[in-house]
């Protein structure tokens, strides 16, 4: 009988140990597998964030290769020539080509941003002027302010900054073509051009207020961009004596300004 309670003692005991360790290697199991979903959210997680810190660069998959790269270039607003695709993964079928189908992956990203693309362009055109040119490029808000300092530049400004305003226009056409989703402006200086001719224009506005107040009679100035036009209508903003407005059709669009009666 002795014996018997022995052994039934040593057997709950055996039992007890191999429950404790079963629930001990469950436990350390489970903790492992909670510690690598853990990691795997933050590697994640990291990953979007730099996908997110880079606005020209897009993973994304479709059921075939190319159709995945034309949805990203759409995604992101850019040309293929200015694109960099990397294939991530084939399109793949499933079981008996029914189930459980792959799609194809890829990465599409810009090889140049709205920046780099924009002062390579004029670098590209300015140094056929001047191979030793300035340009240099400042960004406020979404707008590009392009400023050039060179030899014979004034080439590129040419007869009262028609030049200038053509190639500021070509800037704007080129970089919208090629970032679709761009809505800012380019704004091209040349050898302080533009705040030379501000404070021309600040100049002819007032004399021209002042004849017009003495002869009582609106004047017509001479036509201009609509930058130029939008100079003279803030320097007479303050001066309730008279009043600007704009009539014509571009390019031979101009200011009039006439006394208030």
């Amino acid at each position: 009988m002795e014996t018997q309670k022995r052994k039934s003692l040593r057997k709950r005991g055996k039992k007890g140990k191999d429950s404790k360790e079963w629930t001990e290697g469950r436990s350390e199991k489970s903790l492992s597998n909670s510690i690598n979903d853990d990691t795997s959210k933050v590697e994640n997680k990291e990953t979007d964030n730099r996908n997110e810190d880079n606005n020209y660069k897009i993973e994304i998959s479709d059921k075939t290769v190319e159709s995945a790269v034309e949805k990203g270039l759409e995604a992101l607003g850019i040309k293929r020539d200015n694109a960099e695709i990397e294939v991530l993964n084939q399109p793949g079928s499933g079981l008996l080509g029914l189930w459980g189908n792959k799609p194809a992956k890829v990465c599409v990203s810009a090889k140049m941003s709205p920046e780099e693309y924009l002062i390579n362009m004029v670098k590209t055109i300015a140094e056929e002027i001047d191979n030793n040119c300035n340009v240099k490029i400042n960004v406020r808000d979404d707008d590009y302010y392009v400023y050039i300092q060179g030899k014979h530049m004034g080439i590129l400004i040419g007869k009262k900054g028609q030049t200038l305003n053509s190639f500021q226009y070509l800037l704007n056409v080129m970089l919208r073509r090629q970032f679709i989703h761009f809505k800012g402006k380019v704004i091209v200086d040349i050898e302080n051009y533009r705040e030379r001719r501000k404070m021309n224009l600040e100049k002819l506005a007032l004399e021209t207020a002042e004849r017009v107040i003495k002869m009582k009679r609106e004047v017509e100035l001479e036509p201009m961009s609509s930058y130029e036009r939008r100079e003279v209508h803030l320097a007479l903003k303050g001066d309730l004596r008279v009043t600007s407005y704009s009539k014509g059709e571009e390019p031979q669009r101009k200011v009039v300004i006439s006394p208030v009666k």
